[in-house]
């Protein structure tokens, strides 16, 4: 063979060489990559990585936000989220449910703690991308304790402008005065403040627990009850209005720094308003110049929106709710002071406390309650009285005020 054409012969071997050489290593390539992306799915992770909520007041909420992360190789399958083992946790928001999540991609779920008893509750948190790959299902234990209110809280009208504002154990032992003012009215609290309205000041005041701290945070108001969501941070309050109707009440909303006050309805003899952290209450009064007012307890969206009557035809002096009923102080038709227990949409209303005084000597008795017990004062007796929840067991632990009106628990 010529030489030329040996060199050319060589030549074409040892391109098919290495042309075989790679196309083989592309092959090994393409298979390491196959392999690489079916081995290292989406891999889930949680942020921060323990749940921890801490102390929460029964009756109060909290809530903390956990960021989901795929840290993986590949996207994640559409994600499902649960959570289980205990009512007292739930989901209020939710950004992972049913989106396929790209790796290095987050999403957001926010968890509630709202303890309805004392004690420790534990729930798990589970977001999960495909069932079948290893790393793809994150898991988080959620933890936190339910406690008790340790206070008891009232206002007393006093004579001559010596209202105060009380406060005790939760059995009535140990009170003493924290505060005081020309007209003490409503009150309210949560683990941290207690807060009081001055009819005649027009203020709302904010202290610590003891009374110590004391600061007006709002002004230029005719306060009557006072009510704390803890659970979307804002202070309600009823103003009575004016003449002995309460002509022009309003029912007021602001941050619980008293920050972005504002009215958010207007009628005729409020004086009582509660809210549980999901629904507004308030009582609305006869209004003899607008017989066809609807009159009674009303219900309400937060902010104020689809007010509707839920105990119709009713005189209300005040309200307390928690999560599952609503409670007012008011009297009978013989004029026997009442406190009545009634579902949140006003069904199966029943009386659970009863007393012996007029009308007008009740027109301020306030109504409180956490997870154990009611509590309501009885001003022409000067006390405050504790019950179960049924109104079981009626006694006054608290005695010798001078016209006690408003209670809280907190």
């Amino acid at each position: 063979m010529p030489e030329k054409n040996k060199l050319k012969s060589r030549w074409t071997r040892t391109a098919s060489v290495i042309a075989g050489t790679v196309l083989t290593a592309g092959s090994i390539l393409a298979g390491t990559a196959s392999a690489w992306a079916t081995s290292s799915p989406a891999e889930l992770t949680f942020s921060p990585s323990t749940g921890e909520f801490g102390q929460v007041t029964v009756g109060e909420s909290t809530s903390m936000d956990f960021t989901v992360t795929n840290t993986g190789h590949a996207a994640s399958s559409a994600l499902s989220v649960t959570l289980t083992d205990s009512s007292a946790f739930s989901i209020t928001s939710n950004t992972c449910t049913g989106i396929s999540l790209p790796k290095n991609k987050s999403c957001m779920i926010t968890v509630q703690f709202a303890p309805a008893s004392a004690g420790t509750a534990t729930a798990t948190l589970s977001v999960t991308g495909d069932n079948n790959k290893p790393g793809s299902t994150a898991t988080l234990a959620v933890t936190g304790t339910g406690v008790e209110p340790s206070h008891l809280y009232w206002t007393t009208a006093g004579n001559s402008g010596s209202g105060t504002i009380m406060e005790s154990n939760l059995d009535g032992s140990n009170a003493q005065q924290i505060g005081g003012g020309t007209s003490p009215t409503g009150v309210a609290a949560d683990s941290t403040n207690v807060y009081w309205g001055d009819a005649a000041a027009g203020t709302i005041t904010e202290a610590n627990p003891d009374g110590t701290g004391a600061q007006v945070i709002v002004s230029g108001q005719a306060p009557r009850q006072i009510a704390v969501d803890t659970t979307n941070g804002h202070l309600y309050w009823a103003n009575f209005g004016s003449g002995m109707f309460g002509t022009g009440s309003t029912i007021w909303e602001a941050n619980l720094d008293g920050s972005d006050a504002h009215s958010i309805a207007s009628f005729t003899g409020a004086q009582g308003v509660a809210v549980n952290g999901t629904n507004l209450f308030w009582t609305q009064g006869y209004d003899p110049y607008n017989p066809s007012q609807p009159y009674g307890v009303i219900e309400a969206n937060l902010n104020g929106s689809d007010q509707h009557v839920i105990a119709p035809n009713l005189q209300v002096f005040e309200l307390a709710a928690d999560s599952s009923h609503i409670y007012w102080t008011g009297h009978d038709n013989s004029g026997t002071a009442t406190v009545t227990e009634a579902n949140l949409d006003g069904t199966s209303p029943q009386i659970v406390g009863t007393g012996t005084h007029e009308p007008y000597n009740s027109i301020f008795s306030g109504v409180a309650v956490n997870s154990t017990n009611l509590y309501w004062s009885d001003l022409n007796n000067g006390t405050v009285t504790r019950a179960g929840l049924t109104g079981s067991d009626p006694a006054a632990i608290v005695t010798g005020q001078q016209f006690p009106l408003s209670v809280a628990v907190g």
